[in-house]
């Protein structure tokens, strides 16, 4: 059996890459995917990490999907690991600015199984290909061919402040990761996904997504706007609404978890989302006594008023979507 190759992909495009990897292990080559290699009960940011240190060379699968994706993203980091990058072109997309020096294996319009594209991928995973060029990032080993001794001597000064700020970088972001606070859970209709929005200070990392059967975390929707408050599904279970700091909320997808829509109301944190009974349209109140209602398809917002004084703190519609109540506080006179 040749070189470990890890396998990076998007989750959409598994279609491909799953039917790609079998290709690749039935003709010897070590394939590592998580689909095959990570066990339930396993923790999947160790696992990844660990994987990533042991292969030989990564194998990114480029689609519009996976440079969009903050998995794939994290995983090309393993550039600063020294690994020979392997790009794989499933559908034309914007190439990442550090791969675009490096030949790609086109299988854009292919399937897994094209010939030509998979003799020619299966020979440079085993080194073989002449015309596929594989990059790897050895700064250390280059140092000595870049001049004279002061520029070797800033190069590495250099190495020195980057290495510094990222153990910094990595001990501050673990040490959130420690201390983050969950705002909200919630679990799909159909009990397949698990949502938790969190105050973390790093805002790319606002709310995760898991599949609930294998502990397999999905996906990580991100804002500049704050930490997110609240999630809330809908009856269906086919859109997961959530509410940031600046009273913004926000529809995806599930299953994508594509951004649906963003709703602009309130201007102060949300509390709550209720969804109507017949997944139609969603509330949410603010602390001026606003009450906000949107039409869940298409945006829009549909009523605006105010039937408190102040603060509403919880909405709920009738079963049959008819009527929507609304609950508010106020400071007692001493």
């Amino acid at each position: 059996m040749g070189d470990r190759v890890f396998f990076c992909y998007a989750r959409e495009d598994q279609g491909f890459a799953v039917p790609l990897a079998q290709k690749l292990k039935e003709q010897g080559v070590g394939v590592w995917l998580d689909q095959w290699d990570i066990p339930a009960e396993a923790d999947w940011d160790r696992t990844i990490d660990k994987a990533l240190r042991d292969c030989d060379r990564l194998l990114i699968v480029l689609s519009p999907n996976s440079v969009k994706s903050g998995e794939v993203r994290g995983e090309l980091r393993t550039l600063d690991l020294g690994k020979p990058i392997l790009p794989v072109l499933y559908r034309p997309c914007e190439i990442p600015r550090q791969l675009r020096v490096i030949q790609f294996v086109d299988f854009s319009g292919r399937e897994a199984d094209h010939d030509a594209a998979l003799a020619r991928l299966l020979s440079a995973c085993r080194g073989e290909a002449e015309d596929v060029k594989l990059i790897e990032t050895t700064p250390a080993r280059k140092l000595t061919q870049l001049g004279s001794r002061a520029t070797r001597f800033k190069l590495l000064a250099a190495a020195v402040l980057i290495l510094l700020v990222a153990i910094g970088w990595y001990a501050l972001n673990t040490r959130a990761e420690e201390r983050q606070r969950i705002n909200s859970a919630a679990l799909s209709p159909n009990g397949s996904y698990l949502a938790a929005a969190t105050d973390k200070v790093w805002a790319w990392e606002n709310v995760r997504i898991w599949d609930v059967n294998s502990g397999r975390q999905l996906d990580r929707l991100t804002t500049n706007a704050g930490p997110f408050w609240v999630v809330a599904w809908s009856p269906q279970g086919d859109s997961l609404a959530v509410g940031d700091h600046e009273g913004k909320i926000r529809t995806y997808e599930a299953g994508t978890w594509k951004l649906s829509h963003e709703l602009d109301g309130p201007r102060s944190l949300t509390k709550f989302i209720a969804w109507s009974p017949d997944n139609k349209a969603l509330a949410t109140g603010d602390d001026t006594g606003t009450l906000w209602v949107w039409d869940a398809a298409s945006g829009k917002r549909l009523f605006r008023s105010s039937p408190h004084s102040k603060n509403i703190d919880a909405a709920a519609w009738s079963p049959d979507g008819q009527r929507l109540a609304t609950a508010s506080w106020v400071t007692p006179l001493p």
